[in-house]
């Protein structure tokens, strides 16, 4: 693992506080990760990537990976109150790689939760980034 780790992220176990431990998780098949019930899908990458979700005594989150969304990754996204899906880009065409506009299209097929919606969250949040965009500004994250 350290290796593999190493090679993708040269830097990345310096820098973390916690040692990082490999599991065993196949797709449809229910498994268990920190004392938390988890289910995989695969993701839409071009290389098999799971997307995960975890189910808490608070509620379900469903974290999609690298890749874009998938039908088994929607059934799984179903009812959590929380969903992290890819955004390589504003609009869909990086193969194996998904788009904000894929992730609220898919959250579109979701069951409605109560509250505001992502679609009424994001939507400002992507006219102000293709506002950027078309008028060639930077956009700074951060400090």
């Amino acid at each position: 693992m350290a290796a593999v780790t190493d090679l993708a992220y040269p830097n990345l176990r310096g820098a973390l506080d916690f040692e990082l431990r490999c599991i065993t998780a196949w797709p449809g098949k229910p498994f268990v990760v920190a004392g938390f019930a988890a289910q995989a899908a695969l993701t839409g990458h071009g290389t098999p990537c799971l997307g995960l979700r975890l189910t808490t005594r608070f509620g379900a989150l469903y974290y999609g990976g690298d890749g874009a969304a998938t039908p088994a990754g929607a059934e799984l996204a179903a009812g959590c109150t929380l969903v992290v899906q890819e955004g390589y880009g504003l609009e869909a065409g990086v193969a194996g790689h998904g788009s904000v506009a894929e992730a609220l299209a898919h959250h579109e097929t979701a069951p409605p939760l109560e509250g505001i919606s992502l679609r009424q969250r994001a939507l400002p949040f992507i006219d102000m980034l293709r506002r950027s965009h078309k008028a060639g500004h930077e956009i700074v994250w951060g400090v």
